[in-house]
């Protein structure tokens, strides 16, 4: 996949809905939208981690479960 692919996969409205009134050039500011991304991002790729590791036959046999709320 080419790096234009790639980042086509992120629709401009979506974009547009992220930024919304803010200046574009603030963004990468310490707190602002970059940070909320990087850290939502991150949250979602270990929860994903866990729960196909607790998904695992042998930790559901040792009774390792996760409760979502």
């Amino acid at each position: 996949m080419s790096s234009s692919e790639q980042t086509s996969r992120i629709a401009d409205e979506m974009l547009d809905q992220l930024i919304g009134d803010r200046d574009p050039q603030e963004l990468f500011h310490t707190g602002e939208l970059f940070d909320d991304l990087k850290r939502r991002l991150a949250e979602r790729m270990l929860n994903a981690e866990m729960d196909h590791h607790l998904a695992q036959p042998d930790e559901v046999a040792a009774g390792n479960t996760r409760k979502h709320p």
